[in-house]
């Protein structure tokens, strides 16, 4: 996943001024590859089970 990154982010160096629609999509590959290695590490750190308890918590006890 850090390589597609790096590719990613290299891709977007070599586009011309003008190719706007090419920047945008490559921008958005790379939030996204961003946002998926943060979601990998949260996991691997065990913090997404403790957000999913705070979240359900939360809900189970608006509800009432």
């Amino acid at each position: 996943m850090e390589r597609l990154l790096e590719l990613e982010r290299y891709k977007r160096t070599l586009l011309d001024d003008e190719d706007t629609s090419s920047d945008i999509l490559i921008t958005m590959k790379i939030a996204t590859i961003e946002q998926t290695l943060n979601y990998l590490m949260e996991y691997e750190q065990g913090k997404l089970h403790e957000e999913f308890n705070r979240e359900r918590e939360r809900i189970h006890y608006g509800r009432k």
